[in-house]
């Protein structure tokens, strides 16, 4: 399964990706 956001290869099993959730946690802290 891929990100439909980033495209990136999703973990087996894994809904979220560990790339958009990273950066949106990111965003976050920061503003």
């Amino acid at each position: 399964m891929f990100c439909p956001k980033c495209g990136r290869e999703l973990p087996k099993g894994s809904r979220f990706c560990p790339g958009c959730v990273g950066q949106h946690a990111f965003l976050f802290w920061v503003s």
